[in-house]
């Protein structure tokens, strides 16, 4: 897979490293940089769950199947973002890519939750 798709809001399919995932392929929204994948090797990302209920969380961000928002993730069902589960991933774990990315609105409001900033770039 090429480094190209790495880049903040990406969405990857890997292995959660801890207990906390249960061992299954998750669907994870990339919280790095281009740049810093490639210098790292590694990069955090917010992991998903298909799992909850409503109301929400206070730290989950629902991703809906709304046209609009699924023509951009390309995820097959409905989802949250679950913004205190961070998790660091090496690159040649990821197990699948579909091309899909988060929509702006949604990806300010996850990352926020999550703690997650970056530089202002020019």
């Amino acid at each position: 897979m090429g480094l190209l798709a790495y880049h903040p809001g990406r969405i990857i399919y890997a292995k959660a490293p801890n207990e906390r995932g249960g061992g299954k392929t998750r669907s994870m929204i990339i919280a790095a940089t281009t740049q810093d994948i490639s210098k790292n090797g590694c990069f955090p990302a917010v992991v998903c769950s298909h799992s909850f209920t409503m109301p929400l969380e206070p730290l989950e961000v629902l991703i809906p199947l709304t046209p609009a928002v699924r023509n951009l993730t390309l995820l097959g069902q409905e989802c949250v973002a679950v913004c205190d589960w961070i998790e660091i991933i090496l690159r040649e774990d990821v197990l699948g890519d579909n091309g899909g990315r988060i929509p702006p609105h949604l990806l300010r409001t996850i990352f926020q939750l999550a703690g997650i900033t970056f530089p202002r770039s020019r």
